[in-house]
């Protein structure tokens, strides 16, 4: 069996379900805080409360409501690859895949540590230790 960590560090998602909600109170339009919310619901619903389908249903209806305000925020992909991927979501890693790439397009600055984790469900991690000269990719060697 595994075992758990316990030493490591757990979001207080409560705190952020409870914040997040409190900066959509104070301003309906703020798309970040919709979609923020969002992730802790799917955090709630993944980890933390799994048998409670409820929590994907309200994240799916955050990001909905985040994506209305804002289509162009790279987070409302990465709330649906969550999903995508999971049991809720029929485990479609192409399509949350795909979701993380878009959020790449519209945000070059997030979602590299979600296609960490594709490249290691595909197996792609093997590669670099199988061609450790980088699999033809050009580089400085530094």
């Amino acid at each position: 069996f595994e075992r758990r960590d316990t030493s490591m560090p757990t979001p207080d998602l409560e705190a952020a379900i409870a914040l997040f909600s409190k900066s959509i109170e104070a301003d309906p339009s703020y798309a970040l805080a919709h979609a923020q919310l969002a992730h802790a619901y799917v955090w709630m619903g993944l980890f933390r409360d799994p048998d409670n389908a409820v929590w994907i249903e309200r994240a799916r209806d955050e990001v909905i409501k985040s994506a209305a305000i804002d289509p162009a925020l790279a987070e409302n992909h990465l709330v649906r690859n969550e999903i995508l991927f999971s049991v809720h979501g029929g485990f479609r890693l192409d399509s949350a895949i795909q979701e993380t790439r878009r959020a790449q397009q519209l945000n070059p600055s997030v979602g590299h540590g979600e296609l960490g984790v594709w490249c290691a469900h595909l197996g792609l991690d093997q590669a670099s230790e199988r061609d450790p000269g980088g699999g033809g990719i050009e580089h400085d060697g530094g």
